[in-house]
């Protein structure tokens, strides 16, 4: 895993925070998609272009708040019995084992190890399992963090998409309008500079 850095961080990502969260999110991205002008921001346009040259821990720092962090911090020492910053089975186990079934508790470090090349669960590691199991090893229907991806994504393509985009964002995006509104690349259809 790569270490933690913040290139850039959307603020205008949701927080997506109760085990319930998929009917909001449905709720939320078609508010996104249907009604709302998404505003393209410099870091939005950064991230884009460099998204698929991103390992997973700097997608991750543009997708959580530092609020996100703090909380995930906080959690993952909570855990870290022996401060190592190393989770083991039996740290997670000893956390848990009161109110959580050993095959759970199994299935999220399991999910923590598949993150992490060794024997314990790193913090890093830890916040990639997060985005499937919730702090208390409960599985979510779905991957947090692969949705944050997904609503980031595809509201900047419906924002470029949008017929009321500014000149500013189509500035950012490194094109722009002629007269008529209609976004043009600098060429002719010949492929001459205009």
């Amino acid at each position: 895993m790569g270490t933690l850095r913040e290139p850039y961080k959307n603020k205008h990502l949701p927080r997506l925070r109760t085990r319930f969260w998929s009917i909001s999110l449905v709720l939320l991205t078609a508010v996104i998609l249907g009604c709302c002008k998404a505003a393209i921001t410099e870091e939005d346009v950064k991230a884009h272009r460099a998204w698929n040259k991103w390992d997973q821990s700097q997608k991750l720092n543009f997708l959580l708040y530092d609020e996100d962090w703090a909380n995930l911090r906080v959690e993952y020492s909570a855990k870290d019995l022996d401060d190592e910053n190393s989770v083991t089975f039996e740290d997670f186990y000893r956390v848990h084992e009161d109110h959580l079934e050993e095959e759970k508790i199994a299935d999220f470090f399991q999910e923590c190890l598949n993150a992490e090349e060794g024997e314990g669960c790193d913090f890093l590691s830890y916040v990639v399992a997060r985005g499937v199991f919730d702090q208390n090893g409960n599985l979510y229907d779905n991957n947090e963090w692969e949705m944050r991806e997904s609503i980031f994504l595809t509201s900047y393509e419906e924002a470029v998409k949008n017929p009321d985009i500014t000149d500013e964002e189509l500035r950012l995006l490194g094109m722009e309008s002629d007269a008529d509104g209609i976004i043009v690349d600098g060429q002719d259809a010949a492929g001459e500079e205009l």
